[in-house]
């Protein structure tokens, strides 16, 4: 899936849910292209080579930002740092959002990240 479709999505989803709120539309975009953190060609990977390059030798592509337990921790840490709840929801769109569009383009399926590692040990 492209980076341009995984933040026009989830902008488009949080329009329809939020209205048009520039800032809600920008963290669902955002938030949209994060799971691909751990992949250095991503669109946002590209843009943040060394932390992409950190993740994917740390965890590898498709593992922690694309499955529950990534989700929960970025929702925990949106939570901790005490961001409003829209902005969470917002997120909450963007980062779904990227999982179903890659579940619908015949990407795997929600990874276990613990299941990842331990196959490939």
């Amino acid at each position: 899936m492209m980076g341009r479709t995984h933040c026009l999505v989830p902008a488009a989803l949080a329009a329809w849910v939020f209205g048009p709120d520039p800032t809600i539309l920008l963290i669902s975009a955002g938030t949209g292209l994060l799971p691909d953190i751990d992949e250095p060609q991503s669109t946002i990977g590209y843009r943040l080579f060394l932390l992409a390059k950190g993740f994917k030798g740390l965890v590898g592509h498709r593992t922690y930002s694309h499955s529950l337990v990534g989700i929960v921790t970025a929702a925990s840490l949106a939570v901790i740092f005490d961001l409003p709840w829209i902005w969470i929801e917002a997120g909450l769109i963007g980062w779904v959002s990227h999982l179903v569009l890659d579940a619908l383009s015949g990407c795997p399926k929600m990874q276990n990240p613990y299941m990842s590692n331990l196959a490939s040990s």
